[in-house]
């Protein structure tokens, strides 16, 4: 056919594929490692926990000030 790599306009024989650079981890290792960083985050006082957001009017200018 005229979309095999022989003929001119025809396809590529070895495409360039998009690499997946994704690797697995371990349920109990993301667990421990979520924990540490949250414990790491307290031990600075730099965890905000938010109970209710409770707003007049929903505009993001007065939730961001």
């Amino acid at each position: 056919s005229t979309r095999s790599p022989q003929w001119t306009g025809g396809g590529v024989v070895f495409a360039p594929v998009p690499r997946d650079y994704s690797f697995k981890i371990n349920k109990k290792e993301k667990r421990a490692a979520l924990k540490s960083v949250l414990t790491s985050r307290v031990l600075d006082n730099k965890l905000i926990v938010v109970d209710e957001l409770k707003f007049d009017e929903i505009k993001t200018k007065k939730f961001q000030a």
